[in-house]
């Protein structure tokens, strides 16, 4: 019941992109193992499958230090580890990835297990009965994932229920939002007083907090070596450029800036660039727009060469945006376009071309292109620049395949598509 006194974490303000099938498994994993060893159920008595199953700190073994993270002993205890799992886990294994995430809370909970045998060892000589006494619970694994929570969603809020606010006082009191590293720090700070204490007078219980501090500093040394920090600093960059840019004219100049800190750590983002470039080219400062303009230029001719040619064009357009290219890069991207069956695109990129009014070998591809484009539609037209084509470029090597279209076209049926 003491338990209830406490605020309840019940959500974040941070929504998930996918399941987070991991920690729904070690969810899942943990649920199984408290059913198992529940007396009530049928089985053998608690204290006999944690001393056989559980950390023992007198004879540790790696088997043991693993499987205790799966055992709890009670609903409450299990409750209360599976709601942080779930609260701060879920996160942490979308930025980490399955893979590293699940590393990070077996090897906590297991560094959290031995950091706790070791402890009992060096207090067994004033008290010889810790050696005896079993380690069960996923708080050290828990406590692993909270410190990289902590380092990469520093800026989070934590949705909290708080009971006797909820029955003996306001609603605002019972239910409120609180900074995600303030109630991290809170329980840290907790368990290390807890540690202390409890590494005073055994009696007190408190030895236990020392596996939740060692699995919390496991989880600094996870966060630091995946780089955490920086990733959080850069996507709070970006979520505040965007914000900046939202409030349109008044937050043009801090969005720009805050676009450009992001770039300079990610500057081959050219979904980002794009946005910066938007937001200069619809800037009603002349400087900003040709500033914005040349950005949107540069980024696509930049992708020209990559997989991403196409959809950075598009991306570029759908923004409003209208990129300076060389009459290349036009007849490419319409091939391009053409491959992923948007002929609408390739035929708007061939008519830009056709329009420049450039002589080459790109202009010649680009009419024969356009001329068999717009055939089916309107056959018409594609005579018409099919024409344009053989008076243009009369000694044209492919003026025999142009002469081969049109009488192709003239053969047609009258009406016919």
């Amino acid at each position: 019941m003491l338990a209830l006194l406490a605020p309840i974490p019940i959500g974040a303000d941070r929504k998930l992109r996918r399941l987070p099938w991991v920690t729904i498994s070690l969810i899942a994993a943990n649920l199984i193992g408290y059913l198992l060893t529940r007396p009530d159920l049928g089985g053998s008595s608690a204290l006999a499958t944690f001393s056989r199953w559980g950390l023992v700190p007198g004879h540790p073994t790696l088997a043991g230090a693993v499987a205790s993270l799966f055992l709890h002993v009670s609903l409450l205890h299990l409750f209360w580890n599976m709601v942080f799992l779930w609260l701060f886990g879920a996160h942490v294994e979308e930025a980490l990835g399955g893979g590293i995430y699940a590393a990070t809370y077996l090897v906590g909970g297991v560094v959290a297990g031995l950091l706790h045998a070791a402890i009992c060892r060096l207090m067994a000589p004033m008290h010889p009965e810790l050696l005896q006494t079993p380690l069960v619970g996923a708080s050290g694994a828990v406590s692993a994932i909270l410190a990289p929570y902590a380092i990469r969603f520093y800026r989070s809020r934590v949705r909290l229920i708080w009971v006797p606010g909820l029955i003996f006082a306001r609603r605002s009191l019972g239910a409120f939002d609180a900074p995600a590293t303030a109630v991290i720090a809170v329980w840290l700070a907790e368990n290390v007083v807890g540690a202390v204490r409890g590494a005073l007078d055994p009696s007190s219980g408190g030895v236990a907090y020392w596996a939740h501090v060692g699995g919390f500093v496991t989880g600094l040394v996870a966060a630091e070596l995946a780089g955490l920090l920086g990733k959080g600093w850069t996507d709070y960059v970006l979520e505040d450029a965007r914000a900046a840019a939202r409030r349109g004219h008044a937050g043009s100049e801090k969005a720009a800036e805050r676009y450009r800190a992001y770039l300079q750590t990610h500057p081959a983002d050219w979904r980002v660039r794009l946005e910066l470039a938007a937001l200069l080219a619809h800037d009603g400062d002349p400087a900003a727009q040709a500033e914005g303009n040349r950005e949107v230029s540069a980024t696509v001719r930049k992708e020209m060469a990559g997989a991403d040619a196409l959809a950075c064009y598009m991306a570029a357009t759908a923004q409003g945006l209208r990129p300076d290219l060389p009459v290349s890069d036009r007849v490419q991207l319409a091939r391009l376009a053409e491959e992923a069956g948007d002929g609408r695109t390739a035929t708007q990129l061939l008519r830009a071309v056709v329009a420049a009014g450039v002589d080459g070998a790109e202009d010649e591809t680009a009419r024969l292109r356009l001329a068999q484009l717009v055939a089916r539609a309107d056959p018409g037209e594609a005579d018409r620049i099919l024409a344009a084509f053989m008076e243009k470029y009369p000694r044209s090597a492919w003026r025999p395949v142009a002469e081969q279209r049109r009488a192709d076209l003239a053969a047609r049926p009258r009406g016919s598509r």
